[in-house]
């Protein structure tokens, strides 16, 4: 997932994030030449070539924009008590790739830790990062709030 990306720019080359570069040129071993699909998590792909890799970064071309919505036509909202570390990434990430439009989390009376202050925007910073890469893994290209 990148920035929000201009959908008129055929031609224009960008940086990818340093994640999302670091996942296509260790992770699935991408090079220059090969042809990736990017999301900005706003709907739709963009269609677009390496042109440049290297130990850290990458940039790509865009080739187009198309349109697709791989959403199903029927939100689903799940509620969930915060739990511990783990379990709770992993719960996000299933939840995204079975199609969820947006996870509200809430404090039971045994949630582990509060969401207050800097650890609670921490936490929701790394949940939202586990929720695009769910969405990377299933081919979603709109991010679930």
């Amino acid at each position: 997932m990148t920035d929000e990306l201009p959908h008129d720019r055929v031609g224009a080359v960008i940086e990818l994030p340093e994640s999302a570069a670091a996942h296509a040129l260790r992770v699935l071993r991408l090079g220059v030449g090969d042809e990736v699909t990017l999301f900005d998590g706003t709907g739709g792909e963009h269609r677009g070539t390496i042109v440049s890799a290297g130990r850290r970064a990458a940039a790509v071309r865009l080739e187009g924009f198309d349109p697709v919505e791989r959403e199903a036509a029927i939100g689903t909202v799940l509620v969930m008590a915060v739990i511990a570390a783990d379990p709770m990434d992993f719960a996000i990430r299933k939840a995204v790739e079975l199609g969820v439009h947006a996870i509200h989390t809430v404090i039971a009376s045994r949630s582990q830790g509060g969401l207050a202050g800097d650890r609670g925007e921490r936490r929701a910073a790394h949940w939202r990062a586990v929720a695009i890469a769910a969405c990377e893994q299933c081919g979603r290209n709109r991010v679930c709030h």
